[in-house]
């Protein structure tokens, strides 16, 4: 299940996500001097403003996310957001200009940086990859949670950590994908092998991935799917998407009302401590189960998940009780079901990108400004319950909440809608016995990946000439590889080569 996922792109996107639960997590997310304001609301308001215009004009805002200059900028600017907050504290007569310059970098940063690592996964069709990238942020999150809930860090550490982790996304996702140039014969080939490849076809296609012309402009959606599959939504379509968008807004805003009431505005302490270790074992192995299910197209599965997800919730909301007394397993239940929420819908949205053909910049506008607005009514919401904290209120509370969440699971987006997204996900092709083998092979001799597809063309009865041209390298350094690749495998001909592939 692992096959295809980039190490670098994982450990990037939950760089970036650990950033978020940083920057709206800590007790002053924003700025550190005094007296304190909580600019949450600044960040997230700019967020949702870039996010429509994104939205709008998706293809434009596509193509500016796939430019290394751009995306090196946004890095810098939410590095710059991220420590003028304590920053502003050294200057006292400038603190309020600079805590908001900060708030507003910040939420540039919660748009446009996710915009970019979303943009690249549903092109590389990488659910695995986006999914993992979740797990490892929850790992993350919680280590450093546990660190900067002590007095082991000061205030300068806290910044310094939290400047340098959108910088490190954005330089893990340029490396990662080499100026995005090498996404385009991934995806071509992707969508020529669905639209009916032979295997020999796409074995072509996957030794030409290496492939790589300096000179070539960032690919667009349209370069990477065959333009008769790229479309507008239809009706039908549509009023998915926008009940997908209004079920997450319910089920978010409740979260967040619930964890800024309990926690009085910081979520910090939402990753810590021994109880939420438990937390994060279940989050684990909730995404392995997610992944498999919706990689392996069972629809009951799918079906099953997303009745938990509305249970889960369903029980959050029961437990506000529980939870303002300080139950530690209503605790966990609330950072478990809001997990295993977001990570279902996240998957959800990849899936209607490819599932629907639509572009990923547009989906996920509409999926991030959601999140952004579900939080602000979050905030403001737990705000308006702690100022009348009254048993009346809390009833009233739970009883709305409970009622607004029934309704998003219900009637809003329901688990057949989930199932249809799923049913319009191109299914795979079986793979190929021949491909199997090598890689196999491959992998038994500690053969790379530039070595695997040199071996897999020789052993097509490809020239050393052909391979070249394919490879676009010199004869000189296929005649290398194949050198390599003989004395790794200890043999010294094709019909060797083959005889070793046959036998597995």
């Amino acid at each position: 299940m692992l096959r295809g996922c980039s190490a670098p792109l994982v450990l990037g996107f939950a760089l970036c996500q650990t950033w978020n639960i940083l920057c709206i997590a800590l007790p002053d997310p924003i700025t550190y001097a005094e007296p304190f304001h909580d600019l949450r609301w600044v960040s997230l308001t700019v967020c949702v403003g870039l996010l429509a215009l994104s939205a709008i004009w998706s293809r434009k805002a596509q193509a500016l996310l796939q430019r290394k200059r751009a995306l090196v900028a946004l890095g810098a600017l939410a590095s710059l957001g991220s420590f003028l907050g304590p920053a502003s504290a050294l200057q006292p007569d400038l603190a309020f200009p600079l805590i908001y310059i900060a708030a507003v970098a910040v939420g540039v940063g919660f748009a446009w940086l996710f915009l970019a690592w979303y943009n690249v996964f549903c092109l590389r069709h990488d659910l695995m990859g986006l999914a993992l990238s979740v797990a490892v942020t929850a790992v993350l999150a919680y280590g450093l949670a546990n660190v900067l809930t002590t007095d082991l860090v000061n205030t300068w550490v806290s910044a310094a950590i939290g400047s340098a982790l959108p910088l490190a996304s954005m330089g893990l996702l340029i490396a990662g994908t080499a100026g995005l140039a090498q996404l385009q014969p991934r995806g071509a080939a992707d969508n020529r092998n669905r639209a009916g490849g032979t295997d020999a076809e796409e074995e072509s296609r996957v030794a030409s991935d290496g492939q790589q012309d300096v000179k070539r402009q960032p690919p667009s959606l349209g370069a990477l799917l065959p333009s008769t599959t790229l479309q507008r939504l239809s009706q039908r379509n549509r009023s998915i998407l926008l009940r997908f968008c209004l079920c997450l807004l319910i089920a978010i805003t409740a979260v967040e009302a619930v964890r800024n009431l309990l926690l009085s505005g910081t979520a910090l302490t939402f990753y810590a401590g021994a109880a939420n270790l438990l937390g994060l074992g279940l989050k684990l192995a909730s995404t392995a189960w997610l992944l498999y299910l919706f990689e392996t197209y069972d629809v009951r599965g799918v079906s099953a998940v997303y009745r938990v997800a509305f249970l889960m919730m369903l029980g959050v909301v029961l437990c506000i009780p529980s939870l303002l007394a300080g139950n530690w397993l209503a605790h966990t239940l609330l950072d478990l079901a809001s997990y295993f929420f977001q990570v279902t819908m996240l998957v959800v949205a990849y899936q209607i990108c490819v599932g629907f053909r639509v572009n990923p910049v547009m989906v996920f506008s509409l999926f991030r400004a959601v999140w952004a607005l579900a939080a602000l009514a979050g905030i403001g919401l737990g705000h308006a319950i702690a100022s009348a904290h009254t048993p009346l209120g809390i009833q009233a509370l739970t009883v709305g909440m409970g009622l607004a969440v029934a309704f998003a699971f219900t009637f809003a987006f329901t688990d057949r809608d989930c199932v249809k997204v799923l049913a319009a996900m191109p299914k795979r092709p079986a793979a190929s016995p021949f491909r199997d083998k090598m890689r196999q092979v491959a992998s038994r001799f500690a053969l790379s990946e530039r070595e695997l597809e040199v071996m897999t063309l020789v052993a097509k009865g490809r020239s050393a000439a052909r391979i070249a041209d394919d490879l676009s390298v010199s004869p000189a350094t296929v005649n290398s590889h194949v050198s390599h690749i003989y004395r790794k495998l200890g043999v010294h001909s094709r019909q060797q080569l083959l005889d070793l592939v046959e036998r597995g």
